[in-house]
């Protein structure tokens, strides 16, 4: 090992005094990790006044109560192992501050290491079972969820960047408003060490910063291909998919929990990239850069009219719903559009259901009140997605004239064993009977849930438990089995 370096400089107090001292540099380790520990010796060395800064105070000043990156890489190999042996698959969430480095500047060390410390008791409080949370350093946290299914995984991961959007703190007259994005890489047969998973959630990490920030990405494959500094590269694959149909359809069935089965579909988006699919929520952050979502929502309207007219000449009850971009929320045109597209396809009004979230409802009210009176004159229902992610929904029904509201899939995972999100679900369905709207509660991903759902008197149910989304439209609502 080589030998300490040493160099004499001058320092600086806190207190404004300089003076002279001899700087020591050597190699270290801090729970396995390698550090440089740095000695400081005033020329009172000999009375044994010395005064040491090493990484191990660093190590202290991390948040508290989590694993360390090494203590992590090691439970993340576990997980490698296990997944390798066929004993079990999980997923690993990296999440990144947003803009923390400039939020450092701002407010100085103490007070950010104070903001770190308040994220970790956040994230240990949306922290369930048998997940796994490491501080990996820079300001990034990592997760690891024991489930392979992405439904799933990706409503875990929206428990958690919501909670980072939540948190506002004031500091010395400043507003401290925390985002973070997210990458989510598998942990299965095909990863063969912990350092190639870490690497892909990193990779979808960057990704998601560099498309804006606020937002989750899986890794894929064809994603990785792409370079992620090009956003030439990203409206050259929208613009072929708008141009050259590249875009893909998928449905997944919403299905009543009571009373008559109705033939309900959700109309979900794909990009076909090198002969791969990707999902929407790996590309939907470039379109709305480059301001593509009205003709990206378009394209999916004009194809699910073309694909709901023939399926209805069999299916005749069949409806759609469709999801609406805030940037289609402002098209002055698209509602006059609309009309000439569903008198130009024979299908009435009330054959679709359009949604939008309700942070883009109530970031947009008045906008959103307008649109959804005008669709309803067409004879279209509305819906809001993610309802309950606001701090005060009920303002949300209150304020919009919607008739269905489908239930923050973050309650709705896992709640057959979380009596809190039992609790959520119920006071938001309670509410929607009280109002007289509909409720869907999303993302169900077992029996017990979709049990639990249907007593608490859920309308109607989806999530890849019921099925996961499919290029056909060929779901039996007729099976009780659901």
């Amino acid at each position: 090992e080589s030998p300490p370096v040493t160099m004499t400089g001058h320092c600086l107090k806190s207190d404004g005094a300089v003076f002279e001292a001899d700087i020591e540099f050597s190699h270290a380790k801090v729970e396995d990790e390698d550090c440089t520990q740095v000695v400081i010796r005033t020329d009172t060395i000999a009375t044994g006044n010395v005064a040491t800064l090493s990484l191990e105070e660093e190590v202290v000043a991390d948040p508290a109560g989590l694993l360390t990156r090494s203590q992590f890489v090691t439970e993340l190999e576990k997980h490698v192992h296990q997944a390798v042996d066929g004993q079990g698959d999980a997923q690993l969430l990296y999440l990144m501050l947003d803009d923390f480095q400039a939020i450092k500047s701002s407010v100085g060390l103490i007070v950010s290491e104070t903001i770190l410390r308040s994220v970790t008791e956040l994230l240990e409080n949306v922290k369930q079972g048998d997940e796994v949370l490491g501080y990996y350093g820079d300001y990034t946290f990592t997760i690891i969820i024991p489930s392979h299914d992405d439904s799933e995984v990706q409503a875990r991961a929206e428990a958690y960047r919501q909670v980072i959007q939540d948190y506002v703190s004031h500091v010395s007259g400043k507003v401290i408003d925390l985002k973070c994005s997210i990458g989510i890489a598998r942990i299965n047969e095909t990863q063969a060490t912990a350092e190639a998973v870490l690497e892909q959630a990193d990779k979808a990490c960057t990704q998601a910063q560099s498309a804006g920030g606020n937002q989750l990405l899986r890794y894929h494959v064809a994603v990785a291909e792409i370079d992620q500094n090009s956003q030439v590269m990203w409206e050259t694959h929208i613009r072929r998919g708008l141009e050259n149909d590249s875009f893909k359809l998928y449905y997944q069935p919403i299905v009543a929990l009571h009373g008559e089965p109705q033939q309900f579909y959700e109309v979900l988006l794909r990009l076909s990239v090198n002969d791969e699919l990707i999902a929407a929520d790996n590309f939907i952050q470039h379109a709305i850069q480059l301001n593509l979502m009205v003709e990206v929502d378009k394209w999916v309207i004009r194809q699910s009219l073309q694909s709901l007219a023939q399926h209805r000449q069999q299916h005749p009850s069949t409806r759609f719903f469709i999801k609406l971009s805030e940037q289609t929320l402002h098209a002055s045109e698209f509602v006059d559009w609309l009309a000439a597209s569903l008198a130009a396809s024979s299908l009435n009004g009330n054959s679709l259901v359009f949604e939008i979230s309700e942070t883009v409802a109530v970031d947009n009210v008045n906008e959103a009140k307008k649109v959804i009176e005008q669709l309803q004159s067409l004879g279209c229902s509305f819906g809001l997605e993610h309802f309950g992610s606001g701090v005060d929904f009920s303002n949300s029904l209150n304020a919009l004239n919607v008739d269905y509201l489908k239930i923050n899939g973050a309650f709705v995972e896992n709640m057959a064993r979380d009596s809190e999100n039992q609790a959520a679900v119920k006071a938001i369905i309670d509410m929607t009977k009280q109002a007289g709207k509909l409720s869907i509660a999303e993302f169900v991903s077992d029996a017990n849930s979709l049990a639990l759902l249907w007593r608490l008197g859920v309308d109607y149910a989806q999530g890849f438990y019921i099925q996961e989304p499919s290029a056909e439209l060929n779901y039996d609502f007729d099976d009780d089995d659901c």
